[in-house]
């Protein structure tokens, strides 16, 4: 299976031009140049979207651009993977279809750790 890193174009260039030290953006523009060629742009910036990145220069954006594009994007649910609803002040970690099954395992936790410590006091 072939990585879409395999076919960047930034494995022919060093790393400091899409890791400038700090607070400097004067390789941005050589960076993004490089980007802009790149045939997994899209996947490098979804890449890094994905994982909460915030250094360097990543599918053609600075970490501010990712950080305003990540602002508007929907946070996936954690069990499903399904894009929650976005709103302002949304912080649901779940979906509602998964909402029921998240809390059956946390109580599940919840109790499996309880018996376990009940059990330690007992011996």
């Amino acid at each position: 299976m072939t990585d879409w890193r395999d076919n960047a174009s930034c494995l022919e260039t060093g790393g400091h031009v899409f890791f400038p030290s700090q607070g400097d953006d004067s390789f941005t523009p050589a960076a993004k140049a490089i980007c802009n060629g790149c045939p997994v742009k899209a996947a490098c910036l979804e890449f890094a979207l994905d994982n909460n990145i915030d250094d360097g220069v990543w599918g053609g954006t600075s970490p501010k651009e990712r950080a305003k594009l990540r602002r508007g994007r929907p946070r996936p649910c954690g069990m499903c993977g399904q894009p929650l609803t976005p709103g302002r002040g949304n912080t649901a970690r779940y979906c509602p279809g998964c909402k029921q099954e998240a809390r059956r395992r946390s109580q599940t936790r919840y109790n499996t750790r309880r018996t376990q410590l009940g059990r330690q006091e007992a011996a």
